[in-house]
């Protein structure tokens, strides 16, 4: 370690690279950090004006945001789970109606 400071000390140029470069990557760090504050605002703004347009109560504590997340999620996983289900189903009868036309097709060949 005294060596690499003797070494700063000894010789300006490289103290000055250490530097810019040190500068750089704090400015690379600051970057990256400004976007993710940013893009989590920027969302955040998104879901209270859907909450205010749809009438829905904004919710002002910790505690009524991880309630009204978790009651979302459950609401979104309950219409997934139906869609799936109604598209397993039209799935299954639609590719049984080609089945039985193929069938046909062939018995009539």
């Amino acid at each position: 370690m005294d060596s690499i400071i003797s070494k700063l000390n000894s010789n300006p140029i490289l103290f000055i690279i250490l530097i810019a470069l040190a500068i750089m990557l704090l400015i690379s760090i600051i970057k990256r950090v400004w976007r993710l504050f940013v893009t989590v605002v920027v969302i955040l703004l998104i879901y209270i004006g859907y909450l205010f347009f749809t009438g829905q109560p904004i919710p002002t504590t910790r505690q009524e945001v991880k309630e009204h997340v978790k009651e979302q999620t459950d609401k979104l996983k309950q219409q997934g789970n139906e869609f799936l289900e109604k598209t397993k189903d039209d799935i299954v009868k639609e590719t049984k109606k080609k089945v039985i036309e193929e069938g046909k097709k062939k018995l009539n060949q």
